[in-house]
């Protein structure tokens, strides 16, 4: 698990990995995406993002290779990863509002 315990990221935030996403991990399942072991270097690097108005509860990055990582409140105050655009098996699917608040706010170019 790349982040076992919670820690505060530079961004200042709380980021704490989950381990359903970490294979053998307690609670993994087929379903699951992978968590990539730099998570938190991605997590740091996330943005809020406005859709509809509204300010989504997830936050979302792109990495090097272009694809997006979405982290998920974890209900305690801190975040965890839940997807990626680039995960072979469990490939995030990102919803067109979405989508389009990425490239309008953050004028990423979506693969």
């Amino acid at each position: 698990m790349p982040v076992p315990e919670p820690v505060k990221a530079s961004n200042g935030l709380v980021y704490q990995s989950n381990s359903k996403h970490t294979l053998g991990g307690l609670g993994n399942r087929p379903n699951a995406g992978i968590e990539p072991k730099n998570s938190l270097s991605l997590f740091e690097n996330s943005i809020s993002l406005t859709v509809k108005g509204k300010e989504s509860k997830a936050r979302y990055t792109m990495d090097s290779n272009g694809d997006i990582h979405r982290f998920s409140p974890d209900n305690t105050g801190g975040f965890h990863w839940s997807g990626s655009t680039a995960d072979p098996k469990n490939k995030l699917e990102l919803p067109n509002d979405i989508r389009a608040a990425l490239r309008k706010q953050e004028g990423w170019k979506i693969k």
